[in-house]
């Protein structure tokens, strides 16, 4: 279950920046793979500083160091969308 949930993710996440990086696909699917893409990795961050938050109730250093890895995140994740743009421009 585990590999399949894997596979599928793989497959939405590397697909849709792999798409809409793509100037051969048209304008409308490259929008859409995008807002899939932003969907999923702003859940992510988003359920990640959530968490940051209700941990500083009981534990302030564990809410800022997760919090510190949202950010962190956040930062490799628009880096790595920057590098694929410079790449695409490149070609």
């Amino acid at each position: 279950m585990e590999f399949l949930i894997e596979l599928l993710a793989e497959l939405i996440l590397e697909g849709s920046l792999e798409i809409g990086t793509k100037r051969k696909v048209a304008l409308p699917w490259r929008i859409l793979a995008l807002v899939v893409l932003l969907a999923a990795f702003g859940g992510v961050f988003a359920l990640l500083l959530w968490l940051g938050i209700l941990l500083m109730r009981d534990n302030a250093v564990a809410g800022w160091l997760v919090i510190a890895l949202d950010a962190v995140l956040v930062c490799g994740a628009v880096r790595m969308f920057r590098k694929k743009i410079r790449e695409r421009d490149a070609q």
